[in-house]
């Protein structure tokens, strides 16, 4: 047994899981910080060359930018990603233009690796930095990790500051909606809404706990209802203006609570089908898996069987207010479905973010259409993962169901 073994076994009671997740961040903190007790300083990798579960040329690219759902190109709330070193960046004749500091931050203007330019023996992504557009090497990217992801604990002055309750936030509009509550309320965390006073009693993460992240990305609750339609408790689904994703990599379990399993079969294999033609997608897919999302735009595949042909599959009404809301998932009493929804960028008063807040409950034909949603990816995400591709000897390919999807629509 090697040291790091040793270790392993040694701290892994420590862990929710019973082993650190470096795929958590919360679990990688807090291994980073046992390193650094002992003297182990954990240090960054850069956007070139592969990562885990991403084998391929510019795999460490395809799993940080391209697969990054938070990665939205010309999205005001876009990831941040930073410079690994003091580099040079060049125009787009390849000239020396700006020098860069390690750390600084900008964003990069293209998702798809297919779109990086190869120049000599260096690779380069176009990216924005000082309001210009420049490139930059991609070994001098510095990889996003879990070491970045930190709770928000901002100075609350108030007369009771525990009423705030600090979390990690997964996207900045989370961040900023906990801002304007608690920059826009007065001591006692108060403010008006339609020329009527309430009080804030409860800001943070949703007071839910149990396996999955809930619906709820915030909660804000009140002394009393401010909107009839939701209640006392703002349980608030929030999405990025252009963001298309509603189900993120779903999994058989949560799948067979959006469809039925007749419906969600059929679709499968006629998806199989039509894959296995080559005619799916517009532009052919060399991922290794296709997984299942839920997303606003449809269209992403065609299906073609012979006798039918059509685009991606639109949810019913039913299953539209469950992806928003994941009464079934969750519990429709729980704290951890969403009773409302904020899409685009939050305003700067209560009083206007609270006006386009919208109740899901008797108000879903102002909600976008939802369509099934198949992505191309190398990531290992267990059983999200609903087909896999299998390189022939003949060098042609083929899609194959995943055993998990088999079994659970007893395929």
């Amino acid at each position: 047994m090697d040291i790091l073994e040793q270790f392993l076994r040694k701290v892994s009671y420590k862990f929710p899981k019973g082993y650190p997740d470096i795929n958590d961040p919360k679990d990688w903190l807090m291994l980073e910080g046992m390193l650094k007790k002992m003297g182990i300083d954990l240090k960054e990798a850069s956007l070139s060359g592969t990562a885990t579960g991403y084998p391929q040329t510019y795999g460490a690219f395809i799993k940080y930018v391209q697969d990054n759902d938070k990665h939205i190109v010309g999205s005001a709330d876009d990831v941040k990603y930073k410079a690994d070193k003091n580099t040079t960046l060049f125009d787009k004749n390849f000239n020396s233009a700006e020098e860069i500091k390690k750390g600084e931050e900008f964003n990069i203007l293209i998702k798809n690796a297919d779109d990086l330019v190869k120049k000599g023996v260096s690779t380069y992504a176009l990216i924005s930095f000082n309001n210009k557009k420049l490139y930059i090497k991609i070994s001098d990217i510095l990889k996003p990790s879990g070491k970045e992801v930190a709770k928000y604990e901002p100075e609350v002055n108030k007369s009771n500051p525990s009423i705030y309750h600090s979390f990690t936030p997964g996207h900045p509009q989370e961040k900023q909606v906990v801002e304007l509550f608690i920059n826009k309320s007065d001591k006692d965390w108060g403010f008006k809404y339609d020329d009527t006073s309430y009080n804030i009693t409860y800001l943070g993460d949703p007071e839910w706990k149990g396996k999955g992240n809930p619906k709820s990305d915030v909660q804000v609750s009140f002394n009393k209802d401010l909107k009839p339609e939701i209640g006392p408790n703002f349980q608030i689904s929030l999405k990025a203006g252009n963001a298309v994703f509603v189900e993120n990599w779903v999994i058989p379990s949560r799948a067979l609570q959006l469809f039925s399993a007749d419906d969600l079969k059929k679709e499968l294999l006629d998806i199989q089908a039509t894959a296995n033609r080559g005619e799916l997608f517009k532009k052919p897919s060399t991922a290794k898996n296709l997984a299942f999302f839920v997303s606003t735009t449809p269209n992403r595949y065609t299906i073609n069987t012979g006798t039918e042909t059509r685009g991606s599959y639109k949810l019913s009404e039913e299953s539209k207010y469950e992806a928003y809301t994941g009464d079934k998932k969750f519990g429709a009493e729980s704290k951890g479905r969403a009773n409302c929804f904020f899409k685009g960028t939050v305003p700067n008063t209560i009083e206007e973010f609270i006006k386009q807040v919208k109740p899901i409950k008797g108000n879903l034909d102002q909600f976008e259409d939802l369509y099934i949603h198949f992505r191309g990816t190398n990531e290992s995400r267990g059983g999200s993962l609903v087909f896999k591709r299998i390189e022939q000897e003949d060098g042609s390919v083929r899609y194959e169901i995943t055993d998990l999807w088999k079994s659970a629509l007893g395929l």
